[in-house]
């Protein structure tokens, strides 16, 4: 799917977002999740790419067989924070699960996703 990303002072450019492979991922690094250990066969990892670069990664498992959760979503370390390169990849990697949502799930959780929360509330 391709998408206009926005850098931080307002210039467009154009990416895309795939399907992400396990060798790309194994080239991942300084990133806070470990993504090639996170690739299995019951989830897809999408790629954000920008300037042939992945700027934004997201994991959707399958919580069963009608409906997925978004496991894991991260930005590229240089793109965290407000002096990061991009402003807008965050809000394109949340959109493009939700629109997977209503081309993946079935039945009553058409349109339904959810983040689990990671950490202690």
């Amino acid at each position: 799917m391709l998408v206009k990303i926005l850098d931080r002072h307002g210039a467009e450019f154009s990416g895309s977002i795939v399907e992400a492979q396990k060798s790309e991922l194994k080239k991942v690094k300084n990133w806070n999740f470990q993504w090639s250990k996170l690739f299995d066969n019951h989830s897809w990892i999408f790629k954000l790419v920008c300037k042939s670069e992945i700027i934004g990664l997201i994991k959707i498992k399958w919580e069963n067989p009608d409906h997925f959760v978004l496991a894991n979503i991260e930005l590229s370390p240089d793109n965290i924070g407000s002096n990061g390169t991009y402003k807008n990849a965050t809000e394109i990697l949340i959109a493009y699960s939700a629109l997977l949502s209503f081309k993946l799930n079935k039945g009553p959780y058409k349109g339904f996703w959810h983040l689990p929360v990671k950490g202690i509330l």
